[in-house]
């Protein structure tokens, strides 16, 4: 749905323009793991496709 997709959309801006996606990925190296498990599902329900520097998450994640 278009109106669903646009939210998102929002929600992975507002994300990158306060730095959020290198928070979340910093988040992977986290010890407990329901933080591991909750960083995973963000990047993976946000992040899937190219971050605004043409990255994807995947990519990001192995730097």
């Amino acid at each position: 749905n278009n109106d669903e997709q646009g939210d998102l959309n929002k929600v992975v801006d507002i994300m990158n323009e306060c730095g959020g996606f290198d928070i979340v990925t910093d988040l992977l190296l986290h010890e407990t793991n329901e933080v591991l498990q909750a960083a995973m599902f963000i990047i993976s329900r946000f992040f899937d496709d190219a971050n605004e520097s043409g990255e994807s998450a995947k990519d990001k994640i192995q730097e």
